[in-house]
């Protein structure tokens, strides 16, 4: 599916009325063009070192993101600290994690082993 395709189902899927009969193009067409402006500007996540579950691989946390769905396929970036030292070790927590699943209102992200570190994580759905 190609951006557009993708802009295009987001705005005719989230589109809301206002709970007005009628659709009021000024209006209703601005509001769910900034709901769908927000959703790829991205927002920040933070996973915390010592907050995940299971005794073993595959380790689990999940956390909490308003706006997001099930069919979200968001891009996940880390956001690294200025601090040489801090950002190495924040690259070497990151690779631990292999997979994020999106539900409803939340983002459950797997790992290898517990990042030991909170990471701060940059979110944008495309």
């Amino acid at each position: 599916m190609s951006f557009w395709s993708k802009v295009i189902d987001l705005f005719l899927t989230d589109m809301e009325t206002d709970g007005d009969d009628y659709f009021d193009f000024d209006r209703d067409l601005n509001d769910n063009f900034k709901k769908i402006d927000k959703r790829f500007e991205g927002s920040e996540i933070k996973l915390s070192g010592d907050n995940w579950e299971g005794g073993e691989a595959p380790y689990s946390q999940s956390v909490e993101v308003e706006g997001i769905k099930e069919k979200d396929n968001p891009h996940i970036t880390l956001k690294l600290s200025e601090d040489y030292e801090t950002a190495q070790s924040e690259m070497s927590a990151y690779s631990r994690l292999f997979k994020a699943i999106t539900t409803e209102g939340k983002i459950t992200f797997y790992a290898t082993n517990p990042t030991g570190i909170e990471l701060n994580l940059i979110l944008k759905l495309l």
